[in-house]
């Protein structure tokens, strides 16, 4: 699930594990993953 991000992984480092999964759950709703 990792891979589905282009641009994203330099912005969101493993400090925001919560900010990461919240915004990645907005991603896949958006995208339809």
């Amino acid at each position: 699930m990792e891979q589905h991000f282009p641009n994203l992984p330099s912005q969101v480092p493993q400090r925001g594990n919560a900010l990461s999964r919240a915004l990645f759950k907005k991603l896949f709703l958006a995208q339809g993953w």
